[in-house]
């Protein structure tokens, strides 16, 4: 999903970038690469399981569609974790597209995230921490 400006046929730069799919500079202005890898891998899983074409189709996604990706992500065995990671990352893609005047609404926001049960901890005594450490 990177882009490149490219001069085809003496076009002008600005008519170039104008072009550019919005989708494509929302995850090019990330700094770190871990985020870039993960949110790139979560709007290609839900492209994919949409079956969407070219990047403009995910403008009119609705509600529905994340609860569809969640709930497939759910039979897929996924941690909720992680489903809700990437729910995060389809949410900040439409937070840029609202930014940018180009949707209204966030479909992600209207979305209930995953319970992850918090309540699991692991206690681990003054003796088994220094056998740790051995």
């Amino acid at each position: 999903m990177n882009f490149e400006i490219s001069n085809q046929a003496g076009q002008n730069p600005i008519e170039a970038l104008k072009s550019i799919p919005e989708e494509l500079i929302w995850i090019s202005n990330f700094n770190s690469q871990c985020s870039v890898q993960t949110y790139k891998l979560a709007t290609k899983q839900f492209i994919q399981f949409l079956g969407i074409k070219p990047p403009e189709q995910l403008r009119g996604i609705t509600h529905a569609h994340i609860i569809g990706f969640r709930n497939h992500l759910q039979q897929t065995e996924k941690s909720p974790r992680t489903i809700n990671n990437k729910l995060s990352a389809l949410s900040s893609l439409f937070n840029h597209l609202i930014e940018n005047q180009i949707l209204r609404v966030n479909p992600v926001q209207a979305v209930k995230r995953m319970k992850i049960n918090s309540d699991i901890r692991i206690e681990i005594s003054a003796r088994h921490f220094s056998q740790i450490e051995q």
